[in-house]
């Protein structure tokens, strides 16, 4: 009912950087933020937080959290649980480097 009751309005300012850079990555890093925002469901959750993620693609394309800061545990779990070992579709030249998106939960 409390979900119900509330509106909630996921907005997401992902910023991502990584150890690769010229303009070929770019398109490559929005179509990984993409994807890692349908990972991560925020309309699921009804809480307010920030949330950084540092993460990895392995040679498998699965998502490998090397570390996450918040303040929110809740939030910390439930961002590992939407994304740590999932798989994603990325070029070669994307895996094995280190990326960092900060993810940012609202409620309006």
């Amino acid at each position: 009912m409390k979900k119900v009751s509330l509106i909630l309005a996921a907005l997401i300012f992902i910023s991502i950087s990584s150890f690769a850079s010229g303009p070929e990555g770019m398109e490559e890093r929005r179509s990984l933020k993409e994807q890692v925002f349908e990972k991560v469901d925020m309309s699921k959750y009804d809480t307010e937080g920030s949330v950084i993620v540092r993460f990895e693609v392995s040679d498998e394309n699965t998502i490998i959290i090397q570390s996450i800061s918040t303040d929110n545990p809740e939030l910390e779990r439930y961002v590992i649980n939407c994304l740590n070992d999932s798989s994603i579709a990325v070029s070669d030249q994307m895996k094995n480097k280190v990326f960092e998106i900060e993810l940012n939960f609202y409620l309006l």
